[in-house]
C-alpha cells in the first residue's frame, strides 16, 4: 500500500495529481478512499418472464415481462439483432440457441402465408434455414451479387429476428452466435464488389474493420418490430456501478478525476459519466486509463467554485438499458480540509499549497460576487490560514513584457497589447494586428515547447480594424513567471517582431492597485507559487 507521500507528485509535465484518502489506517499508512455506494446487487426480478439475448458479436440485451404482457400460452415474444455498416452483405454462417422449456418457436410469425420466412428480413434471396430442432435455428447464406444492404440511410436494420411463445416463466436466454459474416462495398452491378472484408471468421470478431459495422440488441414483448418503434427501455439504478474514488489534478487548471475500476464495467458498453456543479450539468465521454482504473476527467471547476459541490453520476449500457449509479459528491474544498488532518511537519508544502488554493477560491468568489456568504476559506482557522505563502515569502516581481523583443523589417503582424484570461484555466491575452489574417499563424513557445495558432483561434477585437486576439492558455500552475515567446508569421514567414509576455508580467503592473482584480491576481500568483514550491 502506497502512502500519502509516494501518491502526491508532479508529473513530468508538472501535473500535480493528489489522491484522495479516507482516514489513518491502523498500521499507520494513509489508506485510499475506496467508497462504494451500496453494496446489495440488483434485485431478481418478480416478473414472470425474464429473456437474456446475448451474443457474440451483438450487444446483451435484458427484457423482464410482467403478467400484464402476458396472459397465456400463446403470448408472444421478440428477440431482435440489428446492424448498421454502410457495407454490403456477401456470406454469413449463424446459429441461434435459446430455451425450449421457456420458449417456443412460432412458426406462424416467423414465415408469412407463402411460407417466406421473416427471420431475416433485410436479407435479399435465398438462404439455407433450418428450424426444426427445438431450442435451435441454423442459418447460412452465400451472395455473388452483394445486394443485401446492411443500413437503411444511416440507421439500423434487421440482421436477426425471432419471434417465441412464452410457454414458462423464469429466466431463459436466447444466444445467437456468429460463425461467419462477411461484408464489402458493391461498385455496380452483379459481382462487382471491392475487397471483402470478414468482420467475424470461425467465431472470432475482428475489430479492425475499415468501416465499423455497428450492432444493437432488443427482446420485447409482441412480434418484430422496426428498431425506430422498438420502446426505449427505462434507466435502471444499478448498485453494481460505482466509482473507486477520486482525485484532483492541479496543472493548466483545476481538474477533478472520477476514477472507476476496470472490474466494475465488465458486462457494460459505453460507459459516461454526469456531473453537476452548480446546476450546471456536464457528460463526460472519454476516458484515459490508469493502472486498473478508468478516469474520467472533469474540468470545469472555476476558481471560485472551490467550495461547491461537484456530483457525478456512471452511466453505462447493458444492452438497449441505460444503467447508472448512486450519486457521487465531493469538492475541491472538502479534500483540501481532509487533508488539513494530517501532520504539518510532514505535509507542510502540501498545506500550503491548498491553503493557497482556498485563498485563491476565496478571491474569485468576491471578484465575481459569488457566495461571498460562503466563501470557501470559512473552516479555516488561523493556524492554517498562516500556513499560506505570502508575498514576502516570494522572489520579486519582474516584468519581461517587451513587444519588440526580436526585431523584423517591415512587419505585416505587430503585437499590440497583453493582459490575461482567469477562467477555468489562466492564460496570456495577447492582441495584435495582421495585413492578411487567413495566412496569419501566431507559435507561442515556453519551455521549449511551440504552440501553433491559425486565423480559427483569433478573435477580432470589436471597435478596429484588422486587430485581433489569441488566448493561449497552455500553461501550468507554476508557470506564472516564465517568459512566452509569441512570434507572427505569414505564409510561412516570420512576419512581425518576436514579443515577450508573463503572468508574472501582468501581476507586477497591478498587483497593488488597490482593488478586486488585484486582489485576484495576487491569490492566483501567490497559488502558482506554492504549486512551484510544492514541485521542487
Amino acid at each position: 500500500m502506497k502512502t500519502l507521500k509516494q501518491l502526491v507528485s508532479f508529473t513530468l509535465s508538472a501535473m500535480m495529481v493528489l489522491s484522495c484518502f479516507a482516514g489513518l489506517s491502523s498500521t499507520g499508512v494513509f489508506a485510499a478512499e475506496d467508497e462504494t455506494i451500496g453494496n446489495s446487487a440488483v434485485g431478481a426480478s418478480t416478473d414472470k418472464l425474464k429473456i437474456s439475448a446475448e451474443s457474440n458479436l451483438f450487444p446483451d440485451s435484458v427484457i423482464s415481462v410482467s403478467e400484464t404482457e402476458l396472459n397465456g400460452k400463446d403470448d408472444l415474444v421478440t428477440v431482435s439483432y440489428y446492424i448498421n455498416t454502410p457495407k454490403r452483405l456477401v456470406n454469413f454462417d449463424w446459429e441461434l440457441d435459446y430455451d425450449p422449456q421457456v420458449l417456443e418457436f412460432a412458426e406462424d410469425y416467423n414465415f408469412n402465408e407463402d411460407y417466406d420466412q421473416m427471420i431475416m428480413p433485410q436479407v435479399s434471396g435465398e438462404i439455407c434455414l433450418n428450424t426444426k430442432n427445438p431450442g435451435r435455428i441454423l442459418c447460412n447464406y452465400v451472395s455473388v451479387s452483394a445486394k443485401t444492404k446492411l443500413s437503411n440511410n444511416d440507421d439500423y436494420v434487421p440482421f436477426v429476428t425471432v419471434t417465441f411463445k412464452a410457454v414458462g416463466s423464469g429466466d431463459a436466454k436466447v444466444n445467437l452466435s456468429v460463425k461467419d459474416l462477411s461484408i464489402c462495398d458493391r461498385n455496380g452491378n452483379y459481382g462487382d464488389y471491392k475487397t471483402i472484408e470478414s468482420v467475424v471468421k470461425l467465431g472470432e470478431v475482428n475489430k479492425n474493420l475499415s468501416v465499423p459495422v455497428s450492432c444493437v440488441t432488443a427482446a420485447y414483448a409482441g412480434t418484430y418490430s422496426a428498431y425506430k418503434d422498438v420502446e426505449p427501455l427505462d434507466p435502471v439504478k444499478d448498485a453494481n456501478l460505482k466509482f473507486k474514488n477520486y482525485s484532483l489534478s492541479l496543472a493548466s487548471n483545476i481538474e477533478m478525476n472520477f476514477n472507476v475500476a476496470q472490474s466494475t464495467l465488465e458486462g457494460y458498453d459505453d460507459p459516461y459519466v454526469v456531473v453537476n456543479i452548480n446546476g450546471e450539468e456536464t457528460t463526460i465521454e472519454d476516458y484515459t486509463v490508469s493502472g486498473t482504473n478508468y478516469v474520467f476527467k472533469f474540468d470545469k471547476i472555476y476558481p471560485q467554485l472551490v467550495g461547491e459541490n461537484v456530483t457525478a453520476v456512471l452511466h453505462a449500457k447493458q444492452g438497449r438499458a441505460d444503467h447508472y449509479s448512486a450519486p457521487y459528491t465531493k469538492s475541491v474544498k472538502g479534500y483540501c480540509e481532509n487533508m488539513f488532518k494530517y501532520d504539518h511537519n510532514t505535509y507542510g508544502k502540501l498545506h500550503t499549497l491548498l491553503v493557497n488554493l482556498l485563498n485563491y477560491g476565496e478571491a474569485a468568489q468576491n471578484y465575481v460576487n459569488f457566495k461571498t456568504n460562503e466563501l470557501c476559506t470559512r473552516n479555516l482557522t488561523s493556524e492554517q490560514k498562516a500556513w499560506a505563502l505570502t508575498q514576502a515569502d516570494c522572489d520579486e516581481l519582474k516584468s519581461v513584457k517587451n513587444y519588440h523583443a526580436e526585431k523584423v523589417a517591415d512587419p505585416t503582424v505587430a503585437f499590440k497589447s497583453a493582459g490575461l484570461s482567469i477562467g477555468s484555466t489562466v492564460g496570456i491575452k495577447m492582441y495584435f494586428t495582421s495585413t492578411d489574417i487567413d495566412s496569419t499563424t501566431i507559435v507561442a513557445t515556453i519551455n521549449g515547447n511551440e504552440y501553433n495558432f491559425t486565423s480559427e483561434d483569433f478573435e477580432p477585437v470589436s471597435g478596429y480594424t484588422d486587430r485581433y486576439c489569441l488566448t493561449f492558455n497552455n500553461l501550468l500552475a507554476n508557470d506564472m513567471r516564465k517568459t512566452v515567446y509569441f512570434r507572427g508569421y505569414q505564409n510561412g514567414k516570420l512576419a512581425g517582431d518576436t514579443a515577450t509576455y508573463s503572468i508574472e508580467s501582468y501581476v507586477s503592473a497591478h498587483i497593488n492597485d488597490g482593488n478586486k482584480v488585484a486582489d485576484l491576481i495576487k491569490a492566483m500568483y501567490l497559488y502558482g507559487e506554492a504549486a512551484k514550491a510544492f514541485a521542487g
